[in-house]
């Protein structure tokens, strides 16, 4: 990153270093996406739902065991802070970050700063004692001395990188590190033993993916090759000497993954971080204003460069990255001039950083930990853009759409300034008090409208209090990592083809009329849910006759009764264990299950494709071609594509429905385009060339993200761990849906 962000008692900011995150034009497919309008300000207690518990594997992350089992959230901190602002500001924060950096052959790095190297010890047991996870970016390599002392920050990591002896100095203060934070004694100085965390190197990882897939621009003659392959970077360890990692090769791939081994040496108890860019790959997913960029490749490309790197693949014996790391910038808007739209209309916006980060995850499998948030706001008077008092709206976006992060694979978020620009800090940075100048409104941040801080400060707080009051509120009742929402779900899911063929990926098998003769293709599917008591799921066929397997009860079915219309989807009522049928007419067919009314009898301007029912079975929604939406019992109508010209036909829906909360939704067009109303948008097919239409959806209530199905039984995930799908694998007949498991 730029400069220090942390530097030790008596070291000097190395403010002259400037981050370089390389940009190019956007040449990609689409990635279309339909916003949900939303407002910023203090959240009054979350919603729950989310992702899973901590130290438990759960489809989609893995999250370490010792980590919150909640979304947690923790802030920058000097030593003083630990026993200062943290416990004065009442909020019961997770986790205190502070950097360890200023070079490891200069004199004025960590190990300087307290008696023999032990500030990251004394920083970790008084963190903990106030029941916070101690963390440490590691940002040692930039500001070491070598022979590019004067060239541009992504050069100088690289040279540095392939110095031999700067990297023997390098492993030799990492082995310290991990000395002081493991459970050992060394030089008669027992270490810290408990749950920690060393972020590795902010931004290099992010200049070695652009080395590797640009050589002539960003490789200064460090590479052997192009492609997006982290063994084709080179970098110096078993030439630096260090016998610890002499079996590793002299490729950035060794060297991210010798720091593993080193971890796993001397302090097995620490969680390793492995920092993605959101530039990385080229393009920069946190400041393009370009809809066509391909934010899924992207985040595909820069996470099986972390996956190669030692985020799930190391050598035997060796444990891989725990954790990874993201940011979103190293300063305010206010400073930067970049600003992400609130309401999730124009880019840069929430929603389409948010599917990058949900690829990232689904990729790698890991948690992420979003890292030195600005701490700006658009709330307090005492934050009008001026010098420690700059705005942002990213705080404020975060804090009150905590579901929005767990969808997307996020565990943890951390707040900081960066140190750059006199960017807004949780603390009286600017030693001026309580400060409340006039109140400003503003379009900056949101589409349409303005937004106006117009709150009164009465702490200190350069951010007028923000982080403590959002954090109080929040805390009130944080959003656990596990468990959520309605609509169906517990990881896996399940594909049906025509001919009754049933295709289970991450879920179990009960049976199916695939090899059967029918009367009527099958048409959809549906999954029993274990609220009902009852595992197993049906087939509906276009003449309404029902299938049931596993426990699914059978309880009739329109099977050999005249029809206007033929049958086009069903669902399950998860209060009764019983089901409803739809025709293309919108007439509903409820057998064990409440009828709440339907569109049958009415005009349509285009026939109805498919239904879905609310978390309490009280209500549903039918959903036609055209997009209209018609809602019944106590599902509540939040916006359709009715009377939106659209470039492919919608085929199928899913809920979302939050605990206690109003059920949203999502349309998915044949196209893969996905359309969000009351629900998070995480990403789509739109725009991206398909092998076969999508003919169906369905949302994962363990993460809260979505699946897309195709007609040949491809699988497209968003937000949703990727099981397996029958895409290439010949067919008998085509898939016509697909139903989450129970």
């Amino acid at each position: 990153m730029d400069g220090v962000r942390k530097m030790g008692p008596g070291c000097a900011d190395d403010g002259g270093v400037t981050s370089r995150r390389r940009v190019l034009t956007p040449g990609r497919s689409v990635l279309a996406a339909v916003a949900v309008v939303v407002a910023l300000g203090v959240p009054t207690g979350p919603p729950a739902g989310a992702v899973r518990a901590a130290g438990v594997h759960v489809p989609h992350v893995t999250v370490p065991a010792g980590l919150p089992s909640h979304l947690a959230f923790g802030v920058a901190a000097e030593p003083p802070d630990l026993t200062g602002w943290m416990p004065a500001s009442g909020v019961p924060w997770d986790y205190a970050y502070t950097y360890l950096a200023a070079g490891v052959n200069t004199g004025n790095g960590w190990e300087t700063w307290n008696t023999a190297a032990q500030y990251p010890l004394w920083y970790a047991q008084s963190a903990a004692a106030h029941g916070e996870v101690p963390t440490f970016p590691y940002y040692m390599l930039l500001q070491s001395s070598g022979s590019c002392n004067g060239c541009a920050e992504a050069q100088r990591d690289l040279s540095n990188l392939n110095n031999a002896g700067l990297m023997a100095s390098y492993f030799a203060d990492y082995t310290m590190l991990m000395k002081r934070l493991g459970s050992g004694t060394w030089g008669g100085i027992t270490g810290f033993g408990g749950t920690a965390i060393v972020q590795v190197e902010p931004d290099l990882s992010g200049y070695a993916t652009q080395a590797v897939l640009d050589n002539g621009a960003d490789c200064y003659g460090f590479c052997t090759g192009q492609g997006d392959n982290p063994a084709l970077l080179g970098a110096s360890v078993a030439s630096s000497g260090d016998p610890d990692v002499a079996s590793y090769p002299n490729t950035y791939q060794g060297f991210s993954q010798a720091l593993a081994h080193l971890r796993d040496l001397y302090a097995p108890n620490v969680l390793l971080g492995y920092h993605v860019s959101c530039w990385a790959a080229l393009f920069d997913v946190c400041s393009s204003t370009d809809p066509s960029l391909d934010v899924t490749g992207l985040a595909h490309t820069v996470a099986s460069f972390a996956d190669q790197a030692g985020v799930t693949q190391v050598p035997a014996g060796t444990h891989p990255y725990d954790l990874v790391f993201t940011d979103v910038a190293d300063r305010d808007s206010t400073v930067s001039g970049i600003w992400w739209d609130q309401l999730n209309v124009t880019l840069p916006n929430f929603h389409r950083w948010e599917s990058f980060v949900a690829a990232v995850t689904a990729t790698t499998g890991k948690g992420v930990v979003l890292w030195q948030v600005p701490e700006g706001n658009q709330y307090f008077r005492t934050d009008d853009g001026s010098a420690w008092h700059r705005q942002d709206n990213r705080a404020q976006y975060f804090f009150e759409h905590p579901r929005e992060l767990v969808a997307a694979g996020i565990v943890g978020v951390m707040f900081g300034s960066g140190g750059n620009g006199q960017s807004t800090q949780n603390t009286d940075a600017a030693g001026d008090g309580i400060t409340n100048p006039p109140a400003q409104c503003t379009s900056l941040g949101v589409s349409s409208g303005q937004v106006c801080n117009s709150h009164v400060s009465t702490v200190s707080d350069d951010d007028g209090g923000y982080l403590r009051l959002a954090g109080a509120a929040y805390y009130a009742d944080p959003v656990p990592l596990t468990g959520g929402g309605g609509g169906g779900g517990s990881g896996g899911y399940l594909e049906v083809a025509s001919d009754g063929g049933i295709f289970a990926f991450g879920a179990s098998f009960h049976g199916s009329m695939g090899g059967t003769p029918l009367n009527e293709p099958v048409v959809g599917l549906a999954s029993s849910l274990p609220s009902a008591g009852v595992s197993g799921y049906w087939e509906v066929a276009s003449d309404g006759g029902i299938f049931a397997f596993g426990d699914a009860g059978f309880h009739g079915s329109m099977g050999g009764t005249r029809l206007n219309e033929p049958v086009v989807g069903m669902a399950s009522d998860p209060a009764t264990g019983g089901y409803w049928e739809v025709a293309a007419d919108g007439g509903i067919f409820a057998f064990g299950a409440p009828f709440e009314g339907s569109m049958g009898g009415r005009p349509l301007n285009a026939p109805i494709v498919a239904m879905a029912a609310t978390a309490d079975g009280g209500g549903y929604f039918e959903v036609a071609s055209d997009g209209g939406i018609f809602a019944f019992g106590d599902a509540r109508f939040q916006g359709s594509m009715g009377g939106t010209p659209l470039n492919m036909p919608v085929v199928g829906m899913a809920v979302d429905c939050p605990s206690g909360g109003v059920c949203g939704y999502w349309e998915v067009a044949s196209d893969g385009g996905i359309f969000a109303f009351g629900a998070p948008f995480h990403g789509s097919m739109g725009g991206t060339p398909l092998d076969r239409p999508v003919v169906g959806l369905a949302v994962d209530s363990v993460t809260l993200g979505y699946w897309e199905v195709a007609s040949d039984g491809g699988i497209f995930a968003f937000g949703a761990p990727f099981h397996g799908s029958m895409g290439g694998v010949p067919l008998d007949r085509p898939v016509v849906g697909m139903a989450a498991s129970a």
